[in-house]
């Protein structure tokens, strides 16, 4: 791959929101997770664990999104079907998570080195046409997510969810800065 080639695929992915449910071949996941582990990672702390969660806790982690956001407002019967298919349509809907670390620097640094390494599985994935989305919220620090992956709080933290999956129409490009506005 040419530099050219590399730069309009950085600036031509997107965070994809909808999904159909066509499924995502397992050595797509598994070179995607290969180009995961190639991110820069000081001290090679390696402080990541991934889980891909399977049908049935998908519509779990679904329900309790319903759950979540009907605290805020009381959701329709389509608000809370959106929600359903927003949560089981994905190919994979992937826990990300860190180990956790009591030196608060070191913390920081492992942090950094799994959003590097998600930014490589994304790109893989989209030059193969596949769409993801990076999420955290509520539901991810929620002891009921924790224990629906069976995740040992005291030992790992979810720091996100990872949607991938096919999609039928591509988002459209959000407004960008220009690279001049951004240098001090």
């Amino acid at each position: 791959m040419n530099s050219e080639s590399l730069k309009n695929l950085i600036l031509d992915r997107r965070t994809v929101h909808n999904y159909n449910n066509k499924p995502i071949a397992d050595n797509i996941i598994k070179d995607a997770t290969e180009c995961f582990l190639h991110a820069p990672n000081h001290h090679h702390t390696r402080p990541w664990k991934l889980l891909n969660s399977s049908q049935d806790q998908k519509a779990t982690l679904a329900e309790f999104a319903i759950e979540l956001k009907s605290k805020k407002k009381n959701l329709s019967d389509v608000e809370k079907t959106a929600v359903r298919t927003k949560y089981t349509n994905p190919s994979h809907l992937i826990i990300v998570t860190q180990i956790k670390c009591n030196d608060e620097r070191q913390a920081k640094e492992d942090y950094a080195a799994i959003a590097c390494a998600l930014m490589n599985m994304k790109l893989f994935l989209w030059s193969k046409d596949i769409g993801t989305k990076w999420s955290s919220g509520s539901i991810t620090s929620s002891d009921k997510t924790y224990e629906l992956f069976n995740i040992d709080k005291s030992k790992l933290e979810i720091v996100g969810f990872l949607w991938a999956g096919y999609f039928d129409r591509k988002p459209i490009s959000p407004k960008k800065e220009k690279p001049d506005e951004i240098w001090l």
